[in-house]
């Protein structure tokens, strides 16, 4: 999902917690890249499991599969480490 920072701060489209969980997670994915400058792909893996493929200019890394709380996580983790590098 393409997610784009509004001149007030704000993100285009908002989250709406009533979206698919696959969605839910594709948005955050969005917000990481945008603030990360990284390429983030969230994938169902069946049975409300899901995998999350980073790919920066050195490679490509993934996990999963893994629980939306897991996964959301993950993406948390990706921010911050993103941050301090």
């Amino acid at each position: 999902m393409d997610v784009t920072l509004s001149p007030d701060g704000s993100h285009s489209p908002q989250y709406d917690e009533t979206w698919p969980r696959l969605t839910q997670l594709e948005w955050h994915a969005g917000i990481v890249a945008l603030d990360t400058g990284l390429t983030i792909r969230v994938r169902d893996a069946a049975d409300d499991l899901y995998s999350v493929s980073v790919k920066s200019g050195g490679g490509l890394s993934g996990n999963g599969p893994m629980g939306f709380h897991e996964a959301w996580a993950f993406l948390d983790g990706v921010k911050v480490g993103a941050r301090h590098r």
